[in-house]
């Protein structure tokens, strides 16, 4: 789990004042609730800014971080003291565990600077937990090529990352297209489902042309858009979305962090509705959305992948059992980039974003054993299990009890059903439709091994 702002006056880690006296208590109660879930911390350790955008052209909250510390030294010796803390609490082997990350404000240009903060930070808390992950520089929206001076730069430092993080939301502004953006022509929301593939060519292109050496890639942030008051963040679209871009990472990153994971911290004075478009996979009623079933459906699959496109990935646990994934994502319309990034957007029905037309498919399985199988299907899509559109049938409205939302809570599931089927000659075929942005998770297993 990854989390960010430890520096804030609300942790109260440390008051500034030099006396060294560090309180770690609040901390504790995040840390222990991640140790006795079996969940290991992704600490951002920059000072960024606190911010919620309504979209990528709107905040609805800017608060700029100060830092606590009065120097380097300082900052790091605190760090230090943090690490010693928890090793003392829960041992080194859980901290070993911990990714911390150290962000790039690229509103400035010392990348000197940078370099000599993380070089910094990584030699002394080696020393204190050898295995500790420490990478960084957290970045992707740039009017320069930053990204591409700092790894050049880097490249000829003593220290290198154990991993390079960068965020990746369809929104550029000159790192694919450089130098194209001015006033007249501003950076847009990418148009076309090229995005996530062409932004991880450009990124591992940099590092490969530069001989970089950092162990793993990380898209620390991902997402769609970072605005939260979108429709299509409600929507099936999100969870076609999400399998896309997860079957276009296969073999290209090594961690991928979706951003946010509840909608209950995007929230604000404008908000109080059931959904309200923020980007989270959990409403805050901790409804699951679509999103969230888009990356429950990736984590059913087995550990063998037997086949792999665009639309679908094939896997097995070479026990009898097959496992399989299916999107039928669709580009939004142009009625929708016509409205990204105003606020009339907010008001927008998402169904007038998308042509909704069915798409056949069908897989063929062979060298399958015979014998009986049960073939168990979930869908996800405008008809089964989407909290948007089961808040239309209720009218949209906001007058929601508790027993409602228990109501909700229930039906807003993928749709379960089972076919039984017989394989004689080897050979398994499936055929199915799915309508435009909805998802499958297809379950298959033998009838007699249960």
């Amino acid at each position: 789990m990854r989390f960010w702002d430890i520096w804030s006056p609300e942790m109260r880690i440390y008051s500034g004042d030099g006396r060294k006296h560090y309180n770690f208590s609040v901390m504790d109660a995040v840390i222990a609730f991640l140790y006795d879930h079996h969940i290991y911390p992704y600490i951002e350790l920059g000072m960024k800014p606190i911010q919620l955008n309504s979209s990528f052209f709107s905040a609805l909250i800017y608060e700029e971080r100060k830092s606590p510390f009065s120097s380097l030294e300082e900052y790091v010796e605190c760090i230090e003291e943090m690490l010693r803390h928890y090793i003392w609490l829960y041992g080194t082997e859980f901290v070993e565990r911990w990714y911390l990350e150290l962000w790039l404000d690229t509103r400035t240009e010392m990348l000197t600077e940078y370099l000599e903060i993380f070089e910094n930070v990584y030699r002394r808390l080696k020393a204190v937990v050898p295995g500790i992950r420490i990478g960084g520089a957290g970045m992707n929206r740039e009017k320069e090529p930053v990204f591409e001076q700092l790894i050049k730069t880097w490249k000829n430092r003593l220290y290198h990352p154990d991993f390079i993080s960068v965020y990746l939301y369809l929104f550029d502004n000159g790192f694919l297209n450089e130098g194209e953006y001015s006033e007249n022509n501003p950076p847009q929301i990418w148009k076309g489902g090229d995005y996530v593939i062409r932004f991880l060519q450009k990124v591992r292109r940099i590092l490969r042309e530069n001989d970089f050496r950092a162990q793993e890639l990380h898209l620390s942030e991902w997402n769609f858009t970072a605005g939260n008051r979108d429709p299509v963040n409600d929507s099936t679209f999100k969870s076609a979305f999400i399998i896309k871009s997860l079957l276009e990472m296969e073999g290209q990153v090594d961690v991928a962090g979706y951003w946010p994971g509840f909608d209950l911290v995007t929230g604000y004075f404008d908000t109080g509705s059931l959904i309200d478009g923020s980007a989270g996979i959990l409403t805050r009623n901790t409804i699951g959305k679509p999103a969230f079933y888009g990356l429950q459906f990736m984590s059913h699959l087995d550990d063998y992948v037997i086949a792999q496109d665009s639309n679908m990935i094939v896997t097995t646990n070479r026990r009898g059992s097959y496992r399989m994934v299916c999107h039928n994502w669709q580009e939004p319309e142009e009625a929708y980039y016509e409205q990204f990034g105003t606020e009339t957007i907010q008001e927008s029905d998402p169904d007038s974003f998308f042509t909704y037309e069915e798409r056949e498919f069908r897989v063929v399985i062979r060298n399958v054993d015979n014998g009986p199988y049960y073939i168990k299907k979930r869908l996800m899509d405008r008809q089964h299990g989407s909290v948007q559109e089961e808040w239309k049938r209720m009218g949209l409205s906001d007058a929601l009890n508790v027993k409602d939302i228990e109501y909700l809570r229930g039906i807003c599931v993928p749709q379960i059903t089972v076919d039984n089927v017989k394989v004689t000659t080897g050979e398994l075929t499936i055929d199915f439709k799915l309508e435009s942005n909805a998802v499958l998770s297809i379950h298959i297993f033998r009838a007699d091994r249960i």
